[in-house]
């Protein structure tokens, strides 16, 4: 088995390009995230946790080149060599890049229901009331200011 790997290995088409970039492999409906390691035109070879077969059929996901089938041509787990059934174009390959595809949200303390109270102890003392009454300051000072202005000129 390893010396039948090893020649289709080396049998492959297309120049590589070493990547690392995450991608979604589905076999049936569940994801399988994988990490491609490099990439050609004809196919790339990825890193992935669940067993697949050779011969499978998937459909593979990622954010610089959309959704695309491909076949497994050789496995060695964790290591699967895959071959697109529509080739990429060498642009393709070249721009490939991991891409950020989640928006990273600002870190908040989470304050369970009910202990609202607890916390207006500790600086968060009127909340909403304050702000509104901190904006209307400023708009007034703001205010006075334009009419001061005006009545010196």
């Amino acid at each position: 088995m390893g010396l039948a790997v090893r020649l289709q290995i080396e049998q492959r088409s297309g120049d590589r390009r070493d990547v690392t970039i995450p991608a979604t492999i589905r076999k049936t409906n569940a994801p399988i995230d994988v990490e491609i390691e490099n990439l050609s035109t004809s196919g790339f070879r990825a890193t992935l946790s669940s067993e697949l077969q050779q011969g499978d059929c998937v459909s593979i996901g990622a954010a610089w080149m959309g959704r695309r089938t491909a076949s497994v041509v050789w496995k060695m787990h964790p290591r699967y060599g895959f071959a697109f059934d529509t080739p990429l174009s060498p642009s393709e390959v070249l721009d490939a890049q991991a891409v950020e595809n989640v928006e990273q949200l600002a870190q908040t303390e989470f304050t369970p229901p009910g202990q609202e109270r607890a916390m207006m102890g500790k600086g968060m003392r009127f909340g909403i009331p304050r702000s509104l009454m901190l904006a209307t300051a400023a708009t007034l000072v703001a205010i006075g200011e334009g009419i001061r202005r005006r009545l010196s000129d």
